[in-house]
This record gives structure tokens, sequence and C-alpha cells, in this order.
């Protein structure tokens, strides 16, 4: 893994995806993430330092490789090359095992318990907008790994039925997905639709976003009994940008 001397601040857009890198037997290539602003100040910044070679955990180095178009054919990996990873340790742990397990380039085997890490990320999600807007793509990915029996009953007994569902159904619409229809027939007998709460905790410590909520939530979060301005599109758009990737 590519990083560079002088500051650890250009690791850390490197770290929060601002760019990927790929550790080979070649010199690092690295990918900006188009769809960021301003990534020509970034690439700017980011050439000032002289790249050298970083140890990282081996999970974490698996998930940060560039997407597949950008690799030389010689740099591509076989579908035999799986790494394995291991149960996300802390949020950024998270984050990054939610962001980029399952895609096709990253060609991963998971030693941890998926439906344990898709619960600790539902629950995650309520305090990270971010987070949430991944989960779609997550589960969507994940679809036929997943055991839906055993998650829709831990998601009803930790109480997170309801946002679970929520997630579910959003992919289910924007990956039309019909393996997602028992379970949503399972949790949606516990969403509290006459009493809703708001999908992001933080929400009510804010008047104005609670409003905001209370106005705009979209028909598919109501019936969840969840309150949230985010659109659905916002859903949408980002799981059509890099589902498929």
């Amino acid at each position: 893994m590519r990083a560079f001397r002088g500051d650890s601040g250009a690791h850390q857009i490197e770290k929060a995806f601002l760019v990927n890198a790929i550790a080979s037997s070649s010199p690092s290539v690295i990918a900006w993430n188009a769809f960021l602003p301003m990534s020509h100040l970034l690439r700017c910044f980011a050439n000032s330092f002289t790249p050298i070679s970083l140890p990282l955990g081996a999970w974490y180095t698996e998930s940060m490789l560039a997407r597949e178009r950008h690799l030389r054919p010689s740099t591509r990996r076989s579908a035999n090359d799986l790494r394995v990873v291991h149960a996300p340790h802390n949020h950024d742990d998270l984050l990054s095992f939610v962001a980029h397990f399952g895609a096709r380039v990253t060609r991963a085997v998971a030693t941890s318990n998926l439906e344990n890490v898709a619960l600790r990320a539902v629950a995650a999600s309520r305090r990270d907008p971010a987070l949430a807007r991944m989960l779609p793509v997550f589960l969507w990915r994940v679809r036929d790994d997943l055991n839906l029996d055993e998650l829709t009953t831990k998601a009803v007994r930790q109480g997170c039925a309801p946002v679970l569902g929520y997630y579910l159904e959003v992919a289910s619409k924007a990956g039309s997905v019909p393996r997602f229809k028992k379970a949503l027939s399972t949790l949606r007998r516990h969403a509290h639709v006459n009493r809703p709460v708001y999908l992001f905790r933080q929400t009510r410590k804010y008047p104005f976003e609670a409003m905001a909520a209370m106005e705009r939530t979209p028909d598919v979060a109501r019936r969840w009994g969840l309150l949230t301005s985010t659109p659905l599109d916002s859903f949408e758009t980002y799981f059509h940008k890099v589902a498929s990737l």
C-alpha cells in the first residue's frame, strides 16, 4: 500500500476513500475518486509528497484495491486469488467493510458472521448518514450469502427490524431483488407506523432538522415508521453509481 512521506494528513485522504491505491510489483497506481468535488486540487496536494510503502492490515489493504478498470491486465487478480477478511474492529473498519466487501473487484471471503456485521452496521448507521447510504448497496452485494431467516430473527431480537427493513426495501427497489420479499414481510410486522422515530438519532437535537424530517420523509421510510429528510433518490443515485463495481 502506498502513502505519502511528510504528512499523516495525506495518508488520511487515502484512507477516507478520496483515492484508491494499488500495492503491486509495479509502481503504485493511484485512482482518484471522480465523484468527489475538487478532486484535482486533492491530486495536486498529494503529488507534492514522495510515495513510500506503508503496511496496513490485510483486510483493509484488500478493501482499498482500485477498481479493476484502472489496472493493466498483468496486475489484475485471478478469480482464485481470494483474501480472507475478519470482523471489523471499530467504526472505521466497519465503514470500509460495508463500502467494499462483496464488490466485484475485491474478491474477498469473510471469516465473520455476515448477519452480525450487517446488524452492527444497521445500528451504527443511525449515527452516521454516510454509512446509511452505503447499506443498501452492501445488502444487495451480499444478498446470496446472507441467511435472511437468521438476519431477520436477530433484527427483531435487537430492536432494529424497521431500520433493517427500510434498507432492504431500498435495496430491493434499486437492485430489483425479489429475494428480500419474505424478509420484508417478516420485518414489516415490527414497524410502528403510528409511533414514528427519527432514522438518525441526533435529528431530535436540532429543531430545523427535525422539522425537515417531518415534512420531507419519503413514503418508503414512513411505511417503516421512520422519519428522515434524506430523499429516496439520494440512496438510488449512490446505488447505481457503485453497486456494479
